[in-house]
Order: C-alpha cells, then sequence, then structure tokens
C-alpha cells in the first residue's frame, strides 16, 4: 500500500466530515456558494485528529506547511463544489437504497454492527446521523461524477509502460510494475479504511473479554493469519497462478484485478515494501512482506 494513501485516508475524512459553519470569513465562492476560512480550518483540524489516530507520532503541521495545506484543502472544497454542481447538471441521482447500501459498508468494514458502536463512531468524528447521511450521499454523487467523466478514458498499464520507454529521459526515478496479495494485519486502526487491529476488532465484537483475554486472542488470531499468508506464499512458488491467488486470497481493494498495482516509482510505498520490490526481478516472487498494513506477497511483473 502506497505512502500517499495513509495521507489521503486522513484529507478524504477531512472532507467527508467538513460540516457547514459560520462564512463570515470568506476564503472563495463558487458558482454564487461560499467557502469560508473556518471551513478550511476545520477540515485542517479534522485532519489531524485522524492523522494521529492513525500515527501516534504524527506532528501538527506548522508555518509554510500548514499554510500549504490550507490551501490543498480550500482546492478541494473548490473541486468538489464545482464537481457536485456539474453533477446535477448531468442529471446524475442517487437513490435511498445507495445510500444505504453505502452506508451499510462502511459499518461493515469498521466491524460496527451495533448501533450503539455506530454511534460512538460519528461521536468520534464529530458528526451527526444526519450530517454523516449527507456526506456519504456528496461521495456517492462525487464518485458517479468521475465513473461518468472517466470511463471512456483507459490507459493499460502495457501503454503506460511504453509511454515511459520513449520518453525515459524525462524521469529520473526508477519504477516497477508489480502485484501484491494482502493480508491484512495492520499496526494502527485506520477506520476510514476499514483496516483496524485485532485488538480492536476483538473489543468491539466481544466486549465481555477481559484485556488478557483480548490479548491472547489477538496473538492466536495474528499466528492465524501468518500461517495463511505462508501457506498462500508456498502456493505462488509451487506454480499457481498469482492473479488467481490474489483475487481468492486478497484484502486489498486490488484483489479483484489479479493484485495488480500497475506502475509505481521508487518511493511510492511505504519502506518496507519498497525495499522488498526493488530487489525483485520480472518474474520473481518475495517472501511474506510486513509493512504496518499487514503481511504482502509480492510478484515483480
Amino acid at each position: 500500500m502506497k505512502k500517499s494513501s495513509v495521507i489521503a485516508l486522513a484529507v478524504l475524512a477531512a472532507v467527508m466530515f467538513a460540516g457547514c459553519v459560520d462564512k463570515k470569513n470568506l476564503a472563495a465562492k463558487v458558482n454564487g456558494e461560499k467557502i469560508s476560512i473556518s471551513e478550511v480550518d476545520e477540515m485542517i483540524s479534522r485532519y489531524v485528529m485522524v492523522s494521529k489516530k492513525i500515527d501516534s507520532t504524527f506532528n501538527p503541521p506548522t508555518g509554510l506547511l500548514l499554510e500549504n495545506m490550507r490551501k490543498q484543502f480550500l482546492d478541494g472544497l473548490i473541486d468538489k463544489r464545482v464537481i457536485l454542481k456539474k453533477a446535477k447538471e448531468l442529471g446524475i441521482s442517487i437513490s435511498d437504497s445507495e445510500v444505504v447500501e453505502k452506508i451499510a459498508a462502511l459499518r461493515k468494514e469498521n466491524a460496527l454492527n451495533s448501533d450503539a458502536a455506530f454511534a460512538v463512531y460519528l461521536k468520534e468524528m464529530g458528526v451527526t446521523e444526519a450530517d454523516f447521511k449527507t456526506k456519504i450521499e456528496d461521495i456517492i454523487m462525487l464518485e458517479k461524477a468521475r465513473d461518468t467523466y472517466f470511463s471512456s478514458i483507459a490507459v493499460s498499464p502495457d501503454e503506460a509502460l511504453v509511454f515511459y520507454n520513449e520518453n525515459g529521459a524525462r524521469y529520473a526515478r526508477e519504477i516497477m510494475k508489480a502485484s501484491h496479495i494482502l493480508f491484512r494485519l495492520p499496526d494502527a486502526d485506520i477506520p476510514e479504511k476499514g483496516m483496524l487491529t485485532i485488538t480492536t476488532r476483538l473489543s468491539r465484537s466481544r466486549p465481555n473479554l477481559s484485556a488478557d483475554e483480548i490479548a491472547k486472542a489477538a496473538e492466536a488470531e495474528s499466528l492465524k493469519i501468518i500461517a495463511k499468508a505462508e501457506s498462500v506464499y508456498k502456493e505462488a512458488l509451487s506454480g499457481k497462478p498469482f492473479d488467481a491467488l490474489a483475487k481468492k486470497y486478497s484484502e486489498d481493494a486490488t484483489a479483484s484485478g489479479g493484485g495488480d498495482l500497475g506502475l509505481f516509482g521508487r518511493g511510492d510505498m511505504v519502506s518496507q515494501f519498497d525495499e522488498a520490490v526493488f530487489k525483485l526481478k520480472e518474474g520473481e516472487i518475495s517472501s511474506v512482506v510486513k509493512t504496518p498494513f499487514g503481511l504482502h506477497i509480492i510478484k515483480a511483473n
């Protein structure tokens, strides 16, 4: 999983739950709709909160970095307003069932099976259930607008590789094409992605267990995941099609595509993944690699 995706999760949470605030301090106006400085600052505060949950060593931005972040979030809000307006002009609509399914999926991914657990989640995010539903509607609209615009645009990894080979002098970084199989075993909770530690999942699903019992159960489950990853690694080495194994076992969004990660450059991935993948030659398969997101089996394509 890419380092940038961790940042993107916090950005998504900030944009997703940005609320309506006092618009006296005008930051921008889009199609007659005002965006306030307070709204941007609220997004940054939420970004910091989520980032600290993901990484306890995260330091809040200051100085020039903070100003650049304000611009980044303001640009995001402007884009959101423009895209939502265009979606309405295109006649894109969403049904109640789509919203219900999206919320249900989010709750399932986050192990929010009870209404009480969901209420705690909303409180942590600082939103009401009605606000949450509204933001989910916006996200669905944004996704549909994106799909409408880009459905006819497709660039295959082979086409991208041909372009790179023809324009290699313009690039300084080493690139790689690879696939992977992910077994989720995160070091920390990433709730917006549905990636929770075993301890968190057990605490939510089995609240009657003591801390010691949860720790023992978590260790046992962790060992099962490690054993499963090692077993699938042996299957991959035995010659079984890697894409088929990814589709069957991977717990990553790339599973449906056979684990294909496409093209990426050195430094795009978290350090553990980066170090392992760039040692591989074409066709080689790595041993099980541990990253903050879990266990990976990587194949260089």
